[in-house]
């Protein structure tokens, strides 16, 4: 392993800084390339799929939170300045994840299915980890982009998407065991 690849305590503490910090607005800055971003307002859209599964399966809350995930992921990817649809989108995304996560604990139950979203969610946080260290607000800010964080960002939403669904089902399970 490369040692710009290996994960040390400052690279974890300057993304934890990074996504934190909303004081910055600049509607002429971008966070990165448009060619780079397009492909992620995309995938944005992935958090349709849990959205309409948790809202076919009567997990309104659920959906209406991914669903507005998704929209205001989207919104802030497509023209991705720094701009209050990033500080919107930032701190919607906590407070989704939040939700998901305090939804996958509290529903979670013994399933492989269910075992496999939480590999999947290691996983998740270090696509995401590794979108940020590649590129976050310094490099970013010039141009010094690694050209794969869009990928890996793009990979960290495809499994956000495949876990939330999994939440969702979870909870479905759960609340059927009640009412048996």
């Amino acid at each position: 392993m490369d040692q710009n690849d290996a994960i040390n305590q400052n690279d974890v503490m300057d993304t934890i800084k990074d996504i934190f910090d909303m004081s910055v607005i600049d509607d002429t800055k971008f966070v990165a390339p448009q060619e780079h971003t397009s492909w992620i307002a995309f995938s944005s859209l992935f958090f349709l799929i849990p959205s309409i599964y948790g809202f076919i399966n009567e997990q309104y809350f659920m959906s209406a939170v991914l669903g507005l995930l998704s929209i205001l992921s989207f919104n802030f990817w497509r023209k991705p300045n720094y701009s209050w649809r990033r500080i919107v989108d930032r701190i919607y995304a906590k407070i989704a994840f939040a939700i998901c996560f305090i939804n996958g604990i509290r529903h979670y139950y013994f399933d492989p299915l269910i075992n496999s979203s939480c590999i999947a969610f290691v996983i998740f946080v270090y696509f995401y980890y590794m979108s940020n260290k590649y590129c976050n607000d310094t490099s970013c800010n010039n141009m010094q982009i690694n050209p794969c964080w869009w990928k890996y960002h793009i990979i960290f939403h495809f499994l956000a998407t495949y876990v939330q669904i999994i939440v969702i089902k979870s909870m479905i399970d759960y609340e059927t065991n009640l009412k048996i």
